[in-house]
């Protein structure tokens, strides 16, 4: 028993042993310190009325939690629930795993964990919203790795470059930029402001399948782990070749007669 305090002590989950007479009625037998600490409640509140945890459990989702909980007893069935509970007015998430068994007296006797998931939770709801961004973005996004390999691109990077994912994969990205000697200098340089100030702004020339080029407005971060070494790359690009077109539409308005398309006074005053 001693042993089963300390253990029940330290592990990072709420340990409760509930059980359930024929009349239906449910008392808790043991309930942890961690378990405790979760609700916010002393153990002396919840052996006087187990209802002080299921009344914390948040209104929308009680009714569904109960019911479920209930299930699981009555067909001695393994549970295993997410749920939402209040506690001192905030929103927070728990598990609860539990394994029920009848007693030769007819009680059903409930053994299960508790755990508070809320960061999990949190950090699951900011991978879906980073997941939908990079899927819907308008921007062209590729992920690489830390020899600037491409591992992945959203739809709108395999539209503007041409090529399939599975073209793109395994590649660095020179395979989307023109091939010259000063394109080379140009990434050096650019890895380089990379690895010394920690991202980099500008403006490339990207050479897609087709043999197309369009200007695209990039930023590289890196994305780095605890120890700070490099794990992936992430590459933004925005395709600015309307833009292009329209600062040349306006330059040469603004420099040529529209009618004849000879140079106007301002072009010959300047020259």
């Amino acid at each position: 028993k001693e042993r089963y305090e300390n253990l029940v002590q330290r592990i990072p989950v709420g340990v409760f042993t509930l059980r359930q007479t024929l009349d239906g009625t449910i008392t808790y037998e043991y309930v942890s310190p961690r378990l405790c600490e979760i609700y916010n409640l002393s153990d002396k509140a919840i052996y006087a009325d187990p209802k002080a945890i299921s009344d914390c459990w948040h209104e929308e989702d009680r009714a569904e939690t109960i019911r479920l909980t209930a299930e699981a007893r009555a067909w001695l069935r393994p549970m295993r629930l997410d749920t939402r509970v209040i506690i001192n007015g905030q929103e927070r998430w728990i598990r609860i795993e539990s394994n029920s068994t009848r007693l030769p007296n007819g009680d059903i006797l409930c053994d299960g964990v508790q755990t508070d998931i809320t960061e999990s939770r949190r950090n699951e709801f900011e991978q879906r919203i980073a997941a939908s961004v990079f899927k819907r973005s308008y921007d062209s996004i590729l992920i690489l790795d830390d020899q600037h390999r491409i591992i992945n691109a959203n739809p709108s990077a395999i539209r503007l470059s041409g090529y399939t994912l599975s073209e793109l994969r395994g590649h660095t990205v020179d395979l989307l930029l023109p091939p010259s000697s000063q394109a080379v200098n140009f990434q050096r340089a650019i890895w380089q402001e990379v690895m010394t100030t920690g991202a980099w702004q500008g403006e490339v020339t990207m050479h897609s399948h087709n043999q197309t080029e369009r200007p695209l407005q990039v930023s590289i971060v890196p994305v780095r782990n605890n120890k700070g070494a490099i794990l992936r790359y992430i590459v933004v690009g925005t395709d600015v070749s309307l833009l292009k077109a329209r600062e040349a539409r306006l330059e040469r308005l603004a420099h040529f007669d529209s009618l004849t398309q000879l140079p106007n006074r301002y072009l010959l005053t300047d020259r």
